[in-house]
């Protein structure tokens, strides 16, 4: 007998097939932001990027083909003349290299192995060779590399000159391309200098590149590409304002504009056939022919899931972002991927986490019940403090509106927590407050204040006894002041007479003297103020000093352990809070004879801090102009019998957020929390592991947002440039869900900057630019015309390089002939044998000729790109 479907079954089943039924393509979506578009030479496909894989489309538009499905970053297509295949860039050994594959798919074929990072621009007309740009030498270069395999040859080689966005002429005779000097990048909009970017030709006939000027003004001039009858050169350029399309002929003349387009064009390509242009304009793609026209948007529809998840479990050991040690020691809030983690302080271990946003969670800070912490987030849009309680997590508001309030600190006796609001106050509110509803809040000053929201600590400190508040303010012309306010009276004190940016004010513990930073001698040293007259000392004080009652050096600690016996982070019974802190005296009358640098050291200084009970001064420091910043110590007490400067760390990682903790100081050395204890002369480091769910998508929209609203806040021209930034906010966050890896929208990000036209600005991600092999480099050149025929000879070697060493000479005019006891032939290439190998010994057997006459054999110690880059820009120096 057969058995009835249950009746709620049958509606699921219904549901299965009719989802069967749906042809994929109506599953599709129409995408935005598709990137580097290139249009075959018979104009009927555009290949593009998005989301990290190469695809085609119609060039009418419809539904996208997929050429690649790599977890690699694929991008930049370019298409052979007889349009069968695609060569791309993809970074799936860590950096890009190009690539070759079939049109309509299958397996790529490597051609470049350089840690360094190669686009393709075109192929040669015979189809043998790809062009691509690379800046392995230094500057952008162009090369070429050949489908049959063999060591690049550098087709450009003026060391410092620039060649990109090259475009090969169809009798193979010329090369057209964008010098690149701006350093700017093509995303900032309406740029004009003279380091703009412009247009060259080159003559490449007899093995040569003879270039010249075609176009030179102060304004970007892009993207360059012959005519299908090699006639005239289509560019995009920026001397109308926005990029246009414009067209001019090839021997040189006055350029035509054939498009009056509202946003920048952006990666024109141009159809041999048919003579249709493909470019982008805003998020979009666009056709137009070459005789002009109304532009027509191609729309791109395609179904695809994340290559991986986007959002997962991850458990953090390091990446700490900030931390801050409670006033008991006990326990530690570390900031990490913009969520509040507690652990021991003593023995680390698994994290507590506090916050649970997709958003940052910044500027933690303790309150003095060592239980409860107050933070900043951008959850509602701009920065609001919070408070939370680090035992159950209960959370709650303690500011709301528009302006951002950051950077809270708690008062030495714990009676007030200061914060910023915007940029032009200093509030505080009462701890007795936090409690029921938002508390109140007071003005303590208002000001032009100096204050980066990613800064370390804040432009701000509490005296010892609570009563003053020392800040950073811009003066009239520009420079930047330290002053101190009284939070009773409201007067307001000049504490440096140093006419240049001062910095970071920080108080002695027993109030006597303020600390700052101060570049008055062009490196960031530490200056002192003290704050009133030193009374006199007599020798009859010191006498009677003896009859004192000596202290106890030994079980006055907690459970009876003397000073030396107290474990890290356990303090005396007394709350920090509870002690009664002797009141500060500032005496106004000749403070500014009272200002010295301390220590007066060669180096510079930064977040000085005191350990020993104020007598020990610790600061980070690059003391004789050593590259890495380390921590240094200095007696701090003016009677003390050895002025001794003290190193305390060694380690080429920068150190920041130093905190005292009784006699140890904890710093933030390479996303780890790790301390020094100054009498014990002992380091340490907290071990934890931080669980969470990471979810890439809500993280690309709080950085896309916290990037907008940075610039919003901090941006030097209220009217932004002329830039309507709320608008731009609304245009650029609504692409952010089609920029689906970092690449892509490290790029949006950047064209949204560019918005603003501005120098100094830019968005990277962390660690881009550290590839996972670094390559090696001999030290030497070749002879770029024979390279192209597979042989490597020798053309120079780089003085003070590998090669002209004594012991690993090599000699110009020989012939490399093998690697390591790899054959170097005309399909070898010499970058896949040195790929990795910077600083490792490697062994090289060269010849008098190409057919390996008087071989032998050197031993030789590859350098790495920088190393290289500065052998020969040393060798260029001395040339000029």
């Amino acid at each position: 007998m057969m058995k009835a479907f249950a009746p709620r079954t049958v509606p699921a089943i219904l549901l299965l097939l009719i989802a069967l039924a749906i042809p994929a393509s109506a599953l599709a979506e129409e995408i935005r932001f598709a990137q580097s578009p290139e249009i075959s030479p018979n104009g009927d496909r555009i290949a593009f990027s998005y989301d990290g894989d190469i695809w085609t489309v119609p060039a009418a538009g419809g539904d996208a083909t997929r050429i690649t499905n790599h977890v690699a970053y694929d991008a930049f297509p370019v298409w052979s003349p007889d349009g069968t295949r695609i060569a791309f860039a993809s970074d799936r050994f860590g950096s890009m290299d190009v690539y070759v594959m079939a049109a309509d798919g299958g397996e790529a074929e490597r051609l470049t192995y350089q840690s360094s990072t190669a686009i393709p621009c075109d192929w040669t007309p015979d189809g043998g060779s790809i062009l691509f740009q690379s800046r392995r030498d230094g500057a952008e270069d162009l090369f070429l590399a050949r489908l049959d395999g063999g060591t690049p040859a550098r087709l450009s080689g003026v060391f410092l000159e620039r060649e990109a966005q090259a475009d090969i002429s169809s009798d193979g005779k010329r090369v057209v391309f964008s010098d690149n000097r701006c350093t700017t990048g093509w995303q900032r909009r309406f740029f004009r200098s003279t380091d703009a970017a412009d247009i060259h030709v080159a003559d490449l006939a007899g093995g040569g590149f003879r270039p010249r000027a075609l176009v030179q003004d102060e304004t970007q001039d892009l993207w360059p590409r012959f005519s299908p009858d090699d006639r005239e050169i289509f560019f995009v350029s920026g001397r109308g304002g926005v990029l246009d399309i414009y067209r001019m002929p090839a021997a040189g003349g006055d350029a035509t504009r054939i498009t009056s387009l509202e946003k920048d064009a952006g990666w024109l390509s141009l159809a041999e056939e048919g003579g249709l242009l493909a470019f982008t304009m805003g998020f979009d793609v666009y056709t137009l022919s070459i005789d002009g026209g109304t532009p027509r948007r191609v729309p791109i529809r395609l179904a695809t899931e994340f290559k991986e998840n986007p959002a997962g479990e991850r458990t953090f050991s390091g990446d700490a972002q900030e931390f801050r040690v409670s006033p008991d020691g006990r326990k530690t809030a570390v900031v990490v991927h913009g969520e509040i983690f507690v652990v021991p302080s003593e023995k680390g271990g698994r994290a507590r986490r506090v916050t649970r946003t997709p958003w940052r969670e910044a500027d933690v800070e303790w309150l003095s019940d060592s239980r409860r912490v107050v933070y900043a987030s951008d959850r509602n849009g701009s920065l609001d403090l919070y408070l939370a309680d680090t035992k159950t997590g209960d959370e709650k508001a303690l500011t709301s509106g528009a302006e951002n309030d950051s950077k809270p600190l708690l008062s030495p006796d714990g009676e007030w927590i200061a914060f910023y609001r915007g940029k032009g106050e200093i509030r505080r509110m009462s701890t007795k407050s936090l409690e029921g509803g938002m508390p109140s809040t007071e003005l303590v000053v208002s000001g032009r204040f100096l204050d980066f929201r990613f800064e370390p600590a804040p432009e701000f400190a509490w005296s010892p006894d609570s009563r003053w508040i020392a800040y950073t303010a811009y003066a009239p012309d520009y420079h930047t002041d330290i002053r101190i306010r009284d939070t009773e009276s409201g007067a307001d004190t000049l504490a440096s007479f140093l006419s240049t940016h001062n910095h970071r004010p920080v108080w002695s513990p027993d109030g006597k003297y303020l600390y700052f930073t101060s570049l008055f001698q062009q490196n960031g040293d530490t200056y002192r103020v003290r704050l009133a007259e030193k009374p006199p000392i007599f020798e009859e004080d010191k006498l009677d000093s003896l009859y004192e009652e000596k202290k106890d050096e030994g079980g006055g600690g907690k459970n009876g352990k003397g000073k030396d016996e107290k474990g890290k982070g356990e303090k005396d019974e007394k709350p920090e809070a509870d002690k009664k802190a002797v009141p500060v005296v500032i005496d106004l009358e000749n403070i500014r004879a009272r200002a010295e640098a301390f220590p007066d050291l060669a180096s510079e200084e930064s977040e000085p801090v005191f350990v020993k009970e104020g007598e020990t001064l610790v600061f980070a420091a690059n003391v004789m102009g050593e590259r890495s910043y380390d921590l240094w110590s200095y007696p701090a007490d003016e009677e003390a019998e050895e002025k001794k400067l003290s190193q305390l760390t060694t380690s080429e990682k920068g150190k920041s957020r130093l905190q005292a903790v009784d006699d140890a100081v904890w710093y933030l050395e390479g996303g780890k929390v790790k301390w020094y204890d100054v009498a014990k002369e002992k380091a340490g480091a907290l071990s934890f592991e931080a669980e969470m769910e990471v979810d890439e998508r809500a993280d690309r929209e709080q950085i896309f947002r916290e990037s907008w609203s940075i610039l919003a806040d901090q941006f030097y021209d209220a009217k932004m440039h002329g830039a309507p930034w709320d608008k731009i906010l609304e245009e650029y966050g609504a692409v952010v869900p089609h920029a689906r890896n970092a690449i892509d929208f490290q790029t949006l990000v950047r064209l949204m900057i560019g918005e603003l036209n501005a120098s100094h600005l830019d968005f990277s991600r962390r660690g881009e630019d550290d590839p996972a092999r670094e390559a090696g480099y001999l030290g030497v050149l070749l002879d770029d015309v024979m390279l192209q025929g597979g042989v490597h000879r020798v053309r120079s070697v780089l003085p003070k390089g590998p090669a002209a060493l004594e012991d690993s000479r090599i000699e110009a005019g020989e012939y490399l002939i093998a690697v390591d006891g790899e054959p170097l032939g005309r399909e070898a290439s010499l970058d896949a044998f040195l790929d990795g190998k910077a600083g490792r010994r490697v062994e090289i057997e060269v010849a008098g000729d190409a057919d390996g006459r008087g071989k032998r054999t050197v031993r030789i110690r590859p350098i790495g790109r920088r190393a290289f880059t500065d052998l020969r820009y040393d060798e260029w120096g001395m040339g000029r």
